[in-house]
Parts: C-alpha cells; structure tokens; sequence
C-alpha cells in the first residue's frame, strides 16, 4: 500500500470532527464537502525495507477557524495513534500552517508528515 493510501484509509476510519467525519481524499474532490482531507506524498526517500515519504495533508473547511481546528486534531492523530498502525515505525508532525488555496480562496491548513514505514 502506497503512503498516501496508508494515510487516507488511516484518516477515513479514524477522523471526526465534532459530530462530522471528514472524509481523505488523493485528490480535491468535484463535489467538494464542507470538510475534508487531502493527501499528498511531496518527497522522502525509499529503499529497499523502510521507506521515508514526506507528505503534504491539507485540512478543508468553511472557515480558516475550522480548518486550523480541523489540523490540530489530525496532527493529535498523526502523534498518538497513527504510530499504532502495524507498517508505521514513526510518525512526525514537522509543520502545521496556514495555507489559503490561491484559485478557489477556500480556508486550508497544511500539515506536514514525516513516516518512516517499514516495508513487508
């Protein structure tokens, strides 16, 4: 399973904000909800046992309020109970950031993931 699966089946099981789930996407969805997440491998390094992706994970909402809410609880996941996943020896949160989306001005934060997974 790719990184970016990884993450996106991770967040789709696990995120709730409030009485809502925001579901993960690869992609900005057409239909785009009023909450959602984006995952993105933007580098890292892979080798043979361990593979090290770098991913941008973009937090969507109505409001930069919501949005920033919305990435510190995905940053609380990132740190606690992502590690718990069987492939995940590490999981870092190494930015989170205001990060508006310049075509559509719709309010995003960004995180920053550092893994390390261990291939099987």
């Amino acid at each position: 399973m790719s990184p970016e699966a990884l993450v996106i089946s991770f967040l789709n099981r696990k995120t709730v904000t409030g009485q809502t789930r925001a579901r993960a996407y690869g992609d900005v969805p057409e239909k785009r909800p009023d909450r959602f997440i984006t995952v993105e491998r933007v580098g890292g390094v892979r080798g043979l046992h361990m593979d090290r992706p770098l991913l941008a994970v973009q937090a969507w909402a109505g409001s930069r309020a919501q949005a920033m809410i919305l990435a510190d609880q995905l940053a609380a996941l990132f740190t606690s109970v992502l590690p718990l996943e069987k492939t995940v020896a590490s999981s870092t949160v190494s930015s989170v950031y205001n990060f508006p989306d310049p075509l559509s001005r719709a309010a995003r934060y960004q995180l920053t993931l550092n893994l390390i997974l261990m291939n099987s």
